[in-house]
This record gives structure tokens, C-alpha cells and sequence, in this order.
């Protein structure tokens, strides 16, 4: 096979005698853009890679995690810590047990997974461990997951309603340990709450303009499930109370 003209803009210095394989690609002003091409993009990688690392990582870093550790079991038992005694006196731990027959019936036209006492004594325990209100624990689990009504995946659904660590399908560490981490990340996500701004929107982690506010980041990705939350928690409130 014979050798095709070069491009004009080309140019080929050959010695005397040398000899150009079959196959072989001139080099010219083309060449060397591409070849500074090729250079420029994996130097331009380079450095982007740490930082596209870093925003795959960080969420993840953030996400609902122990005041200082896990315990014993690791992520796949309870967290272990403090009691944190910084949770602001809006959502601090109150005792709802005189309230268990008005929240289960309430939970059971719903067709909850969790209207039992069962469940409301580990949402009980979690609250009372991380000095957070066991009733805006419940309510998280209703703007997660309605309450877990028994249809589809429930069962899988109940061992992690509060979706800590991502979802109950990447973890499902079992209910009581889920409910002590969402317990866990909601007073620590609760500190250093301004106090011009609801407690709940704080955890939430957003400010007016959906920017991340708070420096623990946030527990939620939907600016607006406060809001869900908020309205959950007032409705359970007045359960309580004897009034829903």
C-alpha cells in the first residue's frame, strides 16, 4: 500500500534512508494540537478528580452519624455518646408513655407498621437516650415514610423508617438502632440553632434561599420537609393531648 500525500498544513523531516512503517501516522501541526489536546485534558482531570471525590464523599460524611461514635456494634448497632445537653427546650425530650393508647389508635387508622406499644416504648427509649422529643421522632417517620403503612415492602420499610444513612435499602441496621440514630442526628444537627429560626428547619439544614445554613449540614436534601415534619409534629402534639 502507498503512502498518501501529506495535508498541506503538514510536514514530514526524514534522514536520509530512514524508511515509514505501514500504518504510520505523520506528524505535523495537527498532531501537535492534538497531542496538547490529549495533555491538557488528563492534566485538567487530575485536578478535578480530588474535587469530584470530595462532592461524592462529603454528603456522605455529613449524613446522620453519632455525637463522637458508633458503639460497640458499630453502624450496624446504636451510637454511643453524651447526652447532649445543648438541644434546644423546643424539641428536648418529653415523656409521651400516658399518650401510647391515643397514638396508636391514631397510628392504626393509618394502618401504621408502628401502632403499637412496641414500637412507641424504642421511640420512647431513643428520645429520652439523645434528649429529643419521641414525638417529633414519630413525626419524622411520617414525612419519610407515612408512618409505614403495611403494604409493598413494609417490613423492609420498618427497620429503618427514619431513612438514616441514605435509606432503609442501604441500611437496615433494625428499628431501635435506626431510632437512636435519628435520634443521635437530630440533637446534633439541633445545635447552635439561631433563635429566630424554627428548630426543625434547622435540622432540616437550609436557609430562606435553600442554601446549606447549618454547619452540621442537614438531615434531608428537600429544603421544604420541615415543613412536612412541622405539620406532623403539631398533629401529633394535639394526640397527646387528647385533642386529634
Amino acid at each position: 500500500m502507498g503512502i498518501e500525500p501529506l495535508p498541506n498544513n503538514m510536514s514530514m523531516n526524514l534522514q536520509s534512508g530512514a524508511v515509514i512503517q505501514d500504518g504510520a501516522i505523520a506528524s505535523g501541526k495537527n498532531g501537535g494540537k492534538g497531542m496538547g489536546l490529549i495533555i491538557a485534558v488528563f492534566f485538567l482531570l487530575l485536578i478535578a478528580s480530588p474535587l469530584l471525590m470530595m462532592g461524592a464523599v462529603m454528603p456522605f460524611l455529613w449524613a446522620p452519624g453519632s455525637l463522637s461514635g458508633p458503639g460497640a456494634g458499630g453502624a450496624s448497632g446504636p451510637p454511643d455518646g453524651p447526652v447532649p445537653a445543648y438541644v434546644p427546650a423546643e424539641i428536648q425530650y418529653h415523656p409521651m408513655v400516658s399518650a401510647y393508647p391515643a397514638l396508636v389508635a391514631w397510628l392504626a387508622k393509618r394502618n401504621s407498621a408502628l401502632a403499637d406499644d412496641q414500637h412507641l416504648a424504642a421511640i420512647e427509649a431513643a428520645g429520652q437516650r439523645w434528649n429529643v422529643d419521641p414525638l417529633l421522632l414519630l413525626a419524622i417517620t411520617g414525612q419519610e415514610q407515612s408512618f409505614v403503612p403495611r403494604r409493598g415492602n413494609w417490613q423492609a420499610v420498618e427497620r429503618n423508617p427514619w431513612n438514616v444513612f441514605g435509606s432503609w435499602q442501604r441500611w437496615s441496621g433494625g428499628f431501635d438502632a435506626s431510632a437512636s440514630w435519628a435520634a443521635n442526628t437530630v440533637a446534633r444537627l439541633s445545635k447552635g440553632c439561631p433563635s429566630d429560626t424554627s428548630v426543625i428547619k434547622w435540622v432540616n439544614g437550609f436557609d430562606a434561599s435553600g442554601i446549606r445554613s447549618n454547619p452540621g449540614w442537614g438531615y434531608a436534601g428537600d429544603p421544604n420537609w420541615w415543613c412536612g415534619v412541622s405539620k406532623f409534629y403539631n398533629q401529633l402534639q394535639q394526640v397527646a393531648k387528647g385533642g386529634g
